[in-house]
């Protein structure tokens, strides 16, 4: 399904649709985690480098209405993308 212009939503680093982060905010940002629901709402977090998998995970799920028995699975998921993206 095409994006929406719903608001952002995440734990703690809401991202707007229309905003860019600020330049601080832009060396500690790896990557921006996109979920779309079944009615095709968009959630998005931004995931920093000092961010804990799990913590977010967790917090990002709740929010979202993402099952309980995926979030080992987002786990995994964020853990593998900052992988890749730790210098």
């Amino acid at each position: 399904m095409p994006p929406t212009n719903e608001p952002a939503t995440g734990p703690s680093k809401k991202l707007d649709q229309n905003s860019e982060p600020a330049t601080a905010l832009d060396e500690l940002v790896l990557f921006k985690l996109e979920y779309e629901d079944e009615d095709g709402d968009i959630s998005k977090l931004l995931v920093l480098k000092d961010d804990d998998p799990h913590e977010i995970a967790a917090e990002f799920a709740q929010e979202c209405g993402i099952h309980d028995s995926l979030v080992d699975a987002l786990v995994y998921r964020i853990e593998q993308e900052m992988k890749k993206r730790v210098k």
